[in-house]
């Protein structure tokens, strides 16, 4: 392993010699990958309980997994450029758990749940842009 980081910061790197060099950043990227198997594959049980197919169980983990660790960087990325939506956010995930608290004796259906989520997420961006816009004149 190699102690000293590249320019770029990239995980693999070459030496004076051409040789193939490697950071601690690979065995921290590549424990968080097999960590996040691990935790896709034990929440596959409970998802046959409701899906009875093992294919489209496992694989919709899988692909949520990576596509939620994608995911995170494109919203850290709006969050630093609309600096509302992380109010927005916290907003989401406060009514999504209140949601599963009261689902007992509260249903709401998918639509209803998809435009709260999208018009929060709007509202937020279009905050962020005209806070900005009056910031700025």
């Amino acid at each position: 392993f190699f102690a000293d980081y590249s320019d770029d910061g990239g995980m693999i790197t070459f030496g004076p010699a051409g040789e193939i060099r490697v950071t601690l950043l690979l065995v921290v990227v590549f424990s968080l990958e097999v960590t996040d198997c691990l935790f896709a594959i034990d929440s596959v049980s409970a998802k046959l309980s409701q899906i009875p197919n093992q294919y489209l169980a496992f694989s919709s983990s899988m692909m949520a997994m990576f596509g939620l660790r994608a995911m995170f960087f494109l919203v850290e990325d709006l969050v630093d450029t609309f600096f509302l939506l992380q109010y927005g956010l916290c907003l989401i995930l406060v009514f999504i758990g209140a949601e599963l608290v009261f689902s007992p004796w509260i249903h709401l259906t998918a639509s209803t749940v998809f435009v709260l989520i999208i018009s929060v997420f709007a509202t937020c961006i279009v905050g962020s842009m005209v806070t900005l816009e009056v910031a700025e004149t």
